[in-house]
Formats: structure tokens, C-alpha cells, sequence
């Protein structure tokens, strides 16, 4: 009785939060976390990822709207430690998640996940309006789960995961140029692992290493951060090893998960899980429901 009360009145409610130090410090941050409160009770915010434009500091994220059951791409400026003049930018009516952002000389580029559409988009932001331009269509007819591209060794490497296995199977393509076509590698999936398969952010470098955020699903999705050091990445082969891992209880009690950590210049994003209780959560599944019955 005590899960299926929990199942109709509970829900998970993701939240995004800033720490004053650089990605590759957050396992010894000993700064307060600044969390930024989502603007409704029936939506969330989660997959943060940050740039700067003229010395403002910016948020792109998934806002999750309950009563759409799907996510959006938003973007946010960061003002006074609040996120003010929120957007919606991308929105195909179904689901999307995890803007991650490559930044390269001035440009911003921007690819998301978009699995229900089987197809993964190359975007770069317009400075002048906050808007996404597409660029191109990397893959099509593939359900592609929470892609991460970084340039490395004078290669785009394009770290995901497919629909199927998502907290398990890491896949990985190569392309010499963001223009050129994605050539998979040769090992697919080069990794078989929930505990550090999946990625989780910002891929950082240190002293020339290449260090890989992933997701820790072993118990529940979105459970814990998992930092892996890159040994081997080439066109043939692909190593890596765990270094250490970044749990919730690090910086707050109240939350119980952690998925998504990322890099905006000398500060970290990061986003938490809770479990939070709404009296009218029912009513919002009859809700969606008597609108797919008038819709259709």
C-alpha cells in the first residue's frame, strides 16, 4: 500500500544548481551549492549546461512539464544567483533532453536528445536572439540517448547511448570535422557497464587526460555521477578507468539522486533528484488523459 500511495501522489522533481569552482575541483567543492527554484510545482528543470555571451553566464536545460509528460529545451540567463528571462527554444512536441554544448572558437553549438524523433540534430546558438539554428542531421532512424561530442586530439568523438540499454550500452562515432559524416567505431558498444556507461555531462581535460562524467544506474536511474579517466581513445580502440564518484549526499541530504554535471568556465552546474509529494498528481494524469481523448 506504501508504494502504490507513493506512486500516485509522489513524482520525481529534478532541480538545477551552480558551484563556485571548475568541474575538474567539484568532488572537493566545500562551497554552498546554489540551487535555483523550478517556476512551477508541475514542471522541473534537470540537464544543465552552460556559456557565456559578453560576460553573461547562461543556462540551456530540460524543462519537464508533468502535464505534457515530455521535456523542452529552455534557456536561462543567470542574474543575482536566480535564473530570469526563461525561454522555451526547441520544442518538437516530443520529448527532448540534455542540450549539451560544444563550444568551439565563437561558436556555440548545441546537440540534445531527441530518441522518440530517431534522429540526432547538430544546432549552434544565435547570439543576437537566443534562438537555435540547425545546422545539420548527424544520424537519422536512430533513437539516440543523451549525446556528448568534445574535440580531442584533432577529433570529434560522439560519446551515446541507444533506446535500447540506454543505462548499459555506450556507443561512439568519429568525425574529423562537425560537416563530415560520424563514422562508428569498430567496437560498438565500446562499453557494457550500469554503473559507468552512460554519459553525464562535461568531459574535462587535466594535464592532457581526458576525463569522462557518466551516470551510476546500477540501483536506479540517476542515482550517482561516476568519473572516468579516457587511457585509450583512437579510431580502433577505447579504454577507461573509474576514478571516483559524486554521490547527492556530498552536497545536500535532501536530495537523493544526481545525473548531469557540467562546465560553465570556473564554475560547475549540476542537478539534483527528489522525491516530492502532490496532492493533486492524479488529477493531472486525468487530465492528460481527457486531452488525448479530445485531440483525438
Amino acid at each position: 500500500m506504501k508504494n502504490i500511495l507513493k506512486k500516485i501522489f509522489y513524482f520525481n522533481e529534478w532541480s538545477i544548481g551552480i558551484a563556485t569552482c571548475k568541474i575538474e575541483d567539484f568532488q572537493q567543492n566545500k562551497t554552498p551549492i546554489i540551487w535555483f527554484k523550478n517556476s512551477s510545482k508541475i514542471s522541473f528543470n534537470a540537464d544543465p549546461f552552460g556559456f557565456k555571451i559578453n560576460d553573461k553566464e547562461y543556462i540551456i536545460f530540460e524543462e519537464y512539464s508533468q502535464i505534457l509528460k515530455r521535456g523542452r529545451i529552455a534557456i536561462a540567463e543567470i542574474n543575482n544567483n536566480k535564473l530570469i528571462n526563461k525561454k522555451i527554444i526547441l520544442d518538437n512536441k516530443k520529448h527532448l533532453s540534455y542540450p549539451f554544448i560544444l563550444l568551439e572558437n565563437d561558436d556555440i553549438f548545441v546537440i540534445c536528445e531527441a530518441y522518440k524523433s530517431k534522429k540526432l540534430d547538430l544546432y549552434k546558438i544565435d547570439k543576437s536572439n537566443l534562438s537555435l539554428q540547425k545546422i545539420r542531421e548527424i544520424f537519422s532512424n536512430q533513437g539516440v540517448i543523451d549525446p556528448t561530442i568534445i574535440k580531442f586530439n584533432e577529433k570529434y568523438w560522439l560519446f551515446y547511448s541507444n533506446q535500447e540499454k540506454a543505462d548499459e550500452n555506450l556507443y561512439l562515432a568519429y568525425a574529423n570535422s562537425l560537416n563530415e559524416e560520424f563514422i562508428q567505431h569498430p567496437k560498438n558498444p565500446i562499453k557494457s557497464c550500469k554503473a559507468s556507461a552512460r554519459s553525464g555531462g562535461t568531459p574535462f581535460v587535466i594535464n592532457n587526460e581526458l576525463y569522462r562524467p557518466t551516470q551510476n544506474c546500477q540501483k536506479f536511474y540517476g542515482e550517482k555521477i561516476t568519473i572516468n579517466k579516457i587511457n585509450l581513445l583512437n579510431e580502433d580502440d577505447f579504454n577507461e578507468e573509474f576514478c571516483y564518484e559524486i554521490s547527492s549526499s556530498n552536497f545536500n541530504q535532501k536530495f537523493i539522486g544526481v545525473h548531469t554535471i557540467s562546465s560553465l568556465g570556473d564554475k560547475t552546474l549540476i542537478d539534483g533528484l527528489q522525491k516530492k509529494f502532490l496532492i493533486y498528481k492524479p488529477l493531472i494524469s486525468i487530465f492528460r488523459n481527457l486531452k488525448k481523448i479530445v485531440v483525438n
